[in-house]
C-alpha cells in the first residue's frame, strides 16, 4: 500500500499577511512624514531666530550714525548699504517676497516677520529670549499681516 501523500497548496500571499503588511507600512510612512514636519519646523525656527539676530546687527551698525532712527531706516536700506544680503528680503515662512518689515519707532525699531505659525512663532520667541532677555518680543495677530506675525522690539538707547 502506497503511502497517502498530503497535496499543499501552494497559494500566494494570504491576504491576513496583506494587511499586516500594509499596516506596518503605513504606520512606517507616517512616523517618517512626522519626523520630517517636526524637522522642518525647527529649521524654519532656528533659520528664522538667525535672521533676526543679522537684522538686529545690522540695524544697530546702520543707526550708529544717525541721531533719529526713524531716518529711513527700513529691510531695503539694510540691503542696499550692505549690511545685509538680498536673500533677507524672505523670512523661512515667505508666502510672498517682502513679508519682513522693519519700522522705525521711537527710540529703536521694529522687526515684522508676517505669516509666522503661533507654534513656530512661541519656538522663536523662546529662542531669541535666550540671546535678547530684555527686549519686549511678542507674536500677534493683527494689522496686515495674514497669519501670526512676530513682532520684535529692539531698543537702541
Amino acid at each position: 500500500m502506497q503511502p497517502m501523500l498530503r497535496r499543499r497548496k501552494h497559494s500566494g500571499i494570504g491576504l491576513l499577511e496583506l494587511m499586516l503588511s500594509l499596516v506596518v507600512i503605513a504606520a512606517l510612512l507616517l512616523l517618517v512624514t512626522r519626523y520630517y514636519l517636526i524637522t522642518e519646523r525647527a529649521e524654519r525656527v532656528s533659520k528664522g531666530a538667525e535672521m533676526i539676530n543679522n537684522i538686529v546687527d545690522a540695524s544697530v551698525k546702520y543707526s550708529e550714525g544717525l541721531t533719529n532712527t526713524s531716518q529711513g531706516m527700513s529691510l531695503q536700506s539694510l540691503i542696499d548699504t550692505r549690511l545685509l544680503s538680498d536673500s533677507y528680503s524672505r523670512s523661512p515662512w515667505a508666502r510672498s517676497q517682502d513679508d519682513i518689515t522693519i519700522l522705525p519707532i521711537k527710540n529703536g525699531f521694529r522687526i515684522i516677520i508676517a505669516n509666522v505659525p503661533m507654534k513656530e512663532c512661541n519656538n522663536l520667541l523662546q529662542l531669541l529670549a535666550n540671546k535678547h532677555p530684555n527686549i519686549e518680543q511678542k507674536c500677534d495677530n493683527r494689522g496686515k499681516y495674514a497669519g501670526y506675525s512676530l513682532l520684535y522690539y529692539i531698543n537702541t538707547d
